[in-house]
């Protein structure tokens, strides 16, 4: 029953947001912040089940890492992803970018970059220092998005 009402309640908003030109977009969230919806091809299956055209995804790479999600789902889910989320999974939390720990973002970015992915690129840390920790996460991110740089 809860997942027919969460799938009534998705196309519910997708009607009423289209009328005004939103995107809605779902985003899977690891175990450690959610029941339902962890990994992409989840997603994707729901709005092709429900077909909602106006419906999009959010990557989050934290997310993503954290379930152990393949590269290979982000390939499939790439004419949906509309967000990409980017935050540095340490002891368990949200931090920004750390150096020595991004290579695990590499396969997923490569797959962006090489698709030519042109949309929002954030990072979404609740733990550190921003005043700090900003400009290093910049650094990080222009290095795995390279064609993004100037932006």
């Amino acid at each position: 029953t809860a997942a027919d009402q969460w799938e009534q309640s998705i196309a519910i908003i997708a009607e009423i947001a289209g009328e005004y030109g939103i995107t809605p977009l779902l985003e899977p969230l690891c175990t450690r912040e959610c029941q339902w919806i962890h990994l992409l091809d989840e997603a994707m299956a729901t709005l092709q089940h429900l077909q909602l055209s106006n419906v999009g995804l959010v990557l989050d790479l934290y997310h993503a890492c954290v379930m152990g999600e393949s590269p290979d789902a982000l390939r499939r889910a790439l004419p949906y992803v509309k967000v990409v989320h980017i935050a540095q999974n340490y002891l368990g939390q949200k931090y920004y970018l750390q150096p020595e720990l991004t290579a695990v973002f590499t396969p997923y970015t490569e797959i962006l970059w090489k698709s030519g992915y042109e949309g929002e690129f954030s990072v979404e840390a609740t733990i550190g220092h921003p005043e700090q920790d900003y400009l290093r996460t910049l650094q990080i991110m222009k290095q795995l998005l390279p064609d993004r740089a100037a932006t």
